[in-house]
């Protein structure tokens, strides 16, 4: 963030908050003067191939197929932009980094004066989220009217910023994604904790009610025991 700066010049086409090294305008367009959609019709192996069903909701990327077997669809090529239109509230919005087919219901996005990340920031966002979502058809099934997609308003910066822009959003996401990954293990191991912990508790409480007095203090120590390992480890992890 040290690179960031307020910018300190009154431009009503900038954001506020910008790379200091960048002074200029940003142009304002509409998406169909920098992207079309991709039209092209191919067949590929099904571990390539793209539904609303494997898009992951929330920009959160796709889930492959593992399949050999061949399907035919419409193509997209690595570095497109792929977008579920059915429910576009779900936000199944996604950067392809391979070559493949997806069925109708996934809009290609193929850049054609913009930088394909940056025009992935642009449409994996809310704001063009609730565009799409103004112009839905149908209730059961909404989808989004594709001419009206293409009007969407848009400012661009120049390629070299919008490089800047997108390399730094992606080193935000992938931090967001390990962190992500590491809160998900320690619900894990909590969850594991708890479990050990009453289940030497539910012994403990047997032993006492069968005076079992042997069972009952060897549970005991099994009990402080898990105990004692789990301080411990958390101790150790504060400590680094």
């Amino acid at each position: 963030m040290s690179k960031l700066e307020h910018n300190k010049h009154n431009f009503s086409k900038v954001p506020t908050l910008r790379f200091n090294e960048f002074t200029t305008n940003w142009q304002s367009t509409t998406l169909k003067n920098v992207c079309e959609y991709r039209k092209i019709r191919r067949t590929t192996e099904k571990k390539n191939y793209v539904s609303t069903e494997n898009i992951m909701q929330n920009f959160q990327g796709v889930e492959r197929f593992i399949s050999a077997e061949y399907i035919s669809g419409d193509g997209f090529n690595k570095n497109d932009i792929l977008m579920g239109n059915i429910r576009p509230y779900l936000k199944k919005v996604c950067f392809a980094d391979f070559d493949g087919v997806c069925n109708a219901d996934v809009l290609v996005f193929n850049s054609k004066t913009i930088n394909p990340k940056f025009l992935y920031y642009v449409l994996a966002n809310d704001n063009f989220i609730n565009y799409v979502m103004s112009s839905v058809k149908g209730s059961k099934m909404p989808r989004g009217d594709k001419n009206f997609i293409m009007q969407y308003p848009l400012s661009l910066p120049s390629e070299t910023e919008q490089l800047k822009i997108s390399d730094f959003i992606g080193c935000l996401t992938k931090r967001i994604q390990v962190q992500n990954k590491i809160i998900k293990h320690r619900k894990s191991l909590i969850f594991s904790l708890v479990i050990e912990i009453l289940l030497s508790f539910l012994s403990l409480i047997e032993s006492a009610l069968s005076l079992n007095v042997f069972s009952f203090f060897n549970n005991l120590l099994k009990f402080m025991w898990t105990i004692f390992k789990e301080v411990k480890r958390l101790w150790s992890q504060k400590k680094t």
